[in-house]
């Protein structure tokens, strides 16, 4: 209840260029809750992306380590509530936070992820140089897949980083584009080009006659 946040150290609201420092070659990492459009066109380097919504838990939880400094982009309205969920996971290392009106106000040098749908994930194809990455649930997998996809469950990705090829840029797709946006953003840090994909796969994999008949 209400009783546990009193005892919780509020992070200080910083300014951006405060966090960029902070996160400089140390082990510190950004995340941020802002909706997958807004994180794409433009965040910090190196940032994950864990939107406030069921999901925020999932996602800190699978990609960030108890001994690393946390700091947030976030509405001040939602700290507290960041704040207690990350504890509840073993997360208290929480240095500070910065408002998304203070990130896009900041001057600081934002980074874009290229976001595309499937018909344009089937001209990268066509090319040839990319990995198509699932990060559906092997069982999801199972019922139809790209032709070639490599399968990692976004929950896995942090543990299973080292079978992503390094050498060509990375296609990530999930069912309708959510928790492929998190692996993104984990897949960039890591150093990565991504790909994005903000589209249903359904409907892709039944054009492209994948989909597993019953």
């Amino acid at each position: 209840g209400p009783k546990v946040l009193g005892e919780l150290p509020k992070p200080n609201h910083i300014a951006v260029s405060e966090i960029v420092e902070a996160t400089k070659g140390k082990d510190a990492v950004v995340i941020d809750t802002r909706n997958r459009t807004e994180f794409m066109s433009g965040h910090l380097y190196g940032s994950i992306l864990a939107m406030m919504n069921k999901t925020f838990n999932t996602i800190a939880g699978s990609y960030v380590t108890d001994e690393q400094d946390i700091y947030l982009i976030i509405d001040e309205s939602k700290v507290d509530e960041a704040v207690v969920d990350l504890i509840r996971i073993g997360l208290d290392n929480i240095k500070g936070f910065a408002t998304p009106a203070d990130l896009i106000d900041s001057g600081v040098e934002l980074e874009s992820t290229e976001t595309v749908n499937f018909d344009q994930v089937d001209e990268l194809l066509q090319k040839g140089g990319y990995t198509l990455l699932d990060v559906r649930k092997k069982t999801e997998f199972d019922e139809g897949h790209g032709e070639g996809a490599l399968n990692i469950a976004h929950t896995r990705l942090l543990d299973r980083m080292e079978e992503v090829p390094a050498n060509q840029p990375v296609i990530v797709h999930c069912k309708s584009g959510a928790r492929a946006s998190a692996a993104s953003s984990l897949l960039e840090r890591k150093g990565h080009t991504v790909f994005y994909v903000d589209d249903l796969v359904e409907p892709w994999l039944e054009r492209t006659n994948r989909m597993v008949q019953a």
